[in-house]
């Protein structure tokens, strides 16, 4: 037995009389077939509500009745060893992320710790020497113009030989690709200890030495500088088998402090 519970304006679509309508039926049998109702046919969307059941039905574009799951029924059905796999992959998932999280911890706590990837503070304010004008950058690098008359040099840090940034093996760099002995270079020298950059990197292991380690850029005799920029960096092993692109120096976090201090005693 079917029973109208609402309907909605009756047009005519040129075939017949039409309409979306909603209905009750006893049971779903009675849905069998039905497509309209007193020469109104069922526009799709069309419902309808088994009344032995609960179940709803809706029509669709073919005209056929389909069910809709209610709000509490499962809309799909997994095998165990389905179950199983999820729950895996969400406990790969886990894992993947307790990793990721791990490592930016380990990460942020070094540049907590120790600073950034490069550890070379500059100390230099801008000069000019032997017809070589060098000017300190903003982000740490190093421009050079003119033509050296002699031998012209910027000293840009010095750094104790023992502790700190030499407590292991490091690189450093900031030469641009090119240098020689005739034209510019970045070196660290100590007494008789010396390493020179000129554009790929060189690395330090000053493990006898006392003292502090000047780092010096050179523009040799004779060589026209225009707008040569360097860009010191020492960073250790791993952070420059990483990527040996230039970061500028970030400072560690009892630097910050002392920098603070500095402006609130």
């Amino acid at each position: 037995m079917i029973t109208m519970k609402q309907s909605y304006e009756i047009e005519y679509d040129g075939t017949h009389n039409v309409c979306r309508m909603e209905i009750y039926a006893d049971t779903a049998a009675d849905l069998s077939g039905l497509d309209n109702l007193d020469g109104v046919y069922f526009l799709a969307g069309s419902s309808a509500y088994d009344i032995s059941t609960g179940d709803l039905y809706v029509m669709n574009s073919t005209g056929t009745w389909i069910l809709q799951p209610s709000a509490n029924q499962f809309q799909n059905v997994y095998t165990k060893s389905e179950v199983d796999s999820i729950v895996s992959d969400i406990n790969s998932d886990i894992v993947d992320a307790e990793n990721d999280i791990s490592k930016l911890h380990s990460a942020v706590n070094e540049i907590l710790l120790t600073g950034g990837k490069n550890k070379l503070q500059i100390t230099a304010t801008g000069r000019t020497h032997n017809g070589i004008t060098f000017t300190v950058n903003p982000d740490g690098t190093i421009t050079a113009n003119g033509t050296a008359t002699a031998n012209a040099y910027i000293q840009i840090a010095a750094i104790p030989a023992q502790g700190g940034l030499f407590d292991g093996a490091h690189m450093m760099s900031g030469s641009p690709p090119g240098g020689s002995r005739q034209s510019y270079a970045m070196y660290a020298a100590l007494s008789d200890y010396a390493r020179y950059d000129y554009g790929s990197g060189v690395s330090l292991i000053p493990t006898e030495l006392t003292g502090s380690i000047n780092i010096i850029i050179m523009i040799y005799a004779g060589y026209t500088a225009e707008n040569v920029v360097f860009k010191p960096m020492i960073s250790t092993f791993s952070d420059w088998n990483i990527s040996s692109e230039f970061a500028p120096y970030c400072p560690t976090l009892a630097e910050l402090y002392a920098l603070v201090k500095s402006y609130h005693p």
